[in-house]
């Protein structure tokens, strides 16, 4: 459904940019960058899921209102 960002990704990515605008090479600290793609896909997820909170909250609340006025109509 998604595709997100491998460290292979991103080290290919800086293998690029050094060969056009140079710089240092290597990685200093992998657990660093592994951390910070995994921290992004939290914060995606994490956005995600506030979504879809809204997007059910929406539908079931419109769907009781619905419901009330159609109970409320056939009363009268």
């Amino acid at each position: 459904m998604f595709d997100f960002l491998t460290i292979e990704d991103v080290l290919d990515l800086h293998n690029e940019s050094l060969q056009r605008y140079g710089g240092a090479t290597g990685l200093r600290e992998s657990g660093l960058l592994d951390s910070a793609l995994a921290a992004a896909l939290n914060t995606f997820c994490i956005e995600m899921v506030i979504v879809l909170k809204s997007l059910l909250h929406t539908h079931f609340t419109s769907q009781s209102l619905s419901a009330s006025s159609m109970e409320t109509s056939a009363v009268e």
